[in-house]
Protein backbone atom coordinates (compact mmCIF):
# COMPACT_ATOMS: atom_id res chain seq x y z
CA UNK A 1 0.00 0.00 0.00
CA UNK A 2 1.51 3.58 -0.65
CA UNK A 3 1.48 6.01 1.64
CA UNK A 4 -1.02 8.97 1.42
CA UNK A 5 -0.33 12.03 0.06
CA UNK A 6 0.64 14.81 2.43
CA UNK A 7 -0.84 18.50 1.61
CA UNK A 8 2.05 21.36 2.04
CA UNK A 9 0.84 24.74 2.36
CA UNK A 10 2.51 26.64 -1.31
CA UNK A 11 4.26 29.51 0.77
CA UNK A 12 4.86 31.60 -2.72
CA UNK A 13 1.57 31.67 -3.68
CA UNK A 14 0.75 32.90 -0.22
CA UNK A 15 3.27 35.11 -0.55
CA UNK A 16 1.50 36.51 -4.28
CA UNK A 17 -1.87 36.68 -2.70
CA UNK A 18 -0.79 38.55 -0.12
CA UNK A 19 0.98 41.14 -2.80
CA UNK A 20 -1.88 41.04 -5.38
CA UNK A 21 -3.88 42.07 -1.81
CA UNK A 22 -1.52 45.70 -1.60
CA UNK A 23 -1.70 46.04 -5.38
CA UNK A 24 -5.40 45.99 -5.26
CA UNK A 25 -4.97 48.51 -2.42
CA UNK A 26 -2.92 50.79 -4.02
CA UNK A 27 -5.77 50.79 -6.94
CA UNK A 28 -8.47 51.29 -4.12
CA UNK A 29 -6.43 54.32 -2.51
CA UNK A 30 -5.73 56.04 -5.81
CA UNK A 31 -2.14 54.96 -5.89
CA UNK A 32 -2.25 53.14 -9.34
CA UNK A 33 -4.47 54.83 -11.86
CA UNK A 34 -6.22 51.48 -12.75
CA UNK A 35 -6.01 47.65 -12.70
CA UNK A 36 -4.49 48.34 -16.58
CA UNK A 37 -1.76 49.81 -14.78
CA UNK A 38 -1.26 47.56 -12.18
CA UNK A 39 -0.86 45.24 -14.81
CA UNK A 40 1.95 46.94 -16.96
CA UNK A 41 3.67 48.05 -14.12
CA UNK A 42 7.05 46.47 -13.28
CA UNK A 43 6.18 46.30 -9.83
CA UNK A 44 3.61 43.30 -10.34
CA UNK A 45 5.22 41.79 -13.21
CA UNK A 46 8.02 41.60 -10.72
CA UNK A 47 5.72 39.87 -8.14
CA UNK A 48 5.09 37.21 -10.78
CA UNK A 49 8.64 36.39 -11.62
CA UNK A 50 9.66 35.71 -8.12
CA UNK A 51 6.30 33.62 -7.26
CA UNK A 52 7.08 31.75 -10.58
CA UNK A 53 11.07 31.22 -9.33
CA UNK A 54 9.78 29.98 -5.33
CA UNK A 55 7.39 28.21 -7.25
CA UNK A 56 10.43 26.01 -9.30
CA UNK A 57 12.89 26.10 -6.42
CA UNK A 58 9.63 24.47 -4.51
CA UNK A 59 9.58 21.72 -6.73
CA UNK A 60 6.53 22.68 -9.07
CA UNK A 61 6.13 21.95 -12.92
CA UNK A 62 3.49 23.28 -15.41
CA UNK A 63 3.22 26.32 -13.85
CA UNK A 64 0.69 29.01 -15.12
CA UNK A 65 0.22 32.16 -13.44
CA UNK A 66 -1.58 34.82 -15.45
CA UNK A 67 -3.51 38.09 -14.11
CA UNK A 68 -6.66 39.86 -15.48
CA UNK A 69 -8.86 42.89 -15.06
CA UNK A 70 -11.47 41.50 -12.57
CA UNK A 71 -15.21 42.63 -12.12
CA UNK A 72 -15.11 46.06 -10.35
CA UNK A 73 -11.95 47.32 -11.58
CA UNK A 74 -9.58 44.73 -9.52
CA UNK A 75 -6.51 42.57 -9.99
CA UNK A 76 -7.21 39.15 -10.26
CA UNK A 77 -4.96 35.78 -11.01
CA UNK A 78 -5.74 32.36 -12.36
CA UNK A 79 -3.07 29.63 -11.75
CA UNK A 80 -2.47 26.32 -12.20
CA UNK A 81 0.35 24.20 -10.94
CA UNK A 82 1.98 20.52 -10.14
CA UNK A 83 3.75 19.88 -7.03
CA UNK A 84 5.83 16.50 -6.90
CA UNK A 85 3.85 15.01 -4.48
CA UNK A 86 0.98 14.48 -6.66
CA UNK A 87 -1.15 17.72 -5.76
CA UNK A 88 -2.59 19.83 -8.88
CA UNK A 89 -3.36 23.29 -7.65
CA UNK A 90 -5.71 25.81 -9.98
CA UNK A 91 -8.01 28.33 -9.54
CA UNK A 92 -9.09 31.98 -9.41
CA UNK A 93 -8.60 34.73 -7.13
CA UNK A 94 -9.27 38.54 -6.45
CA UNK A 95 -7.74 39.25 -3.38
CA UNK A 96 -8.55 42.18 -2.01
CA UNK A 97 -9.20 43.48 1.74
CA UNK A 98 -12.59 44.69 2.50
CA UNK A 99 -13.51 47.71 4.74
CA UNK A 100 -16.31 47.09 7.19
Amino acid sequence: MSEPLRFQHVYAMRGLIANLQDVNNAIDTGDLASPKAALKSKWVADLLDYARTNLREDGASDISLNLYVAAGGWVGLTYSFAMPDGFNFQGSVVPRRVSS
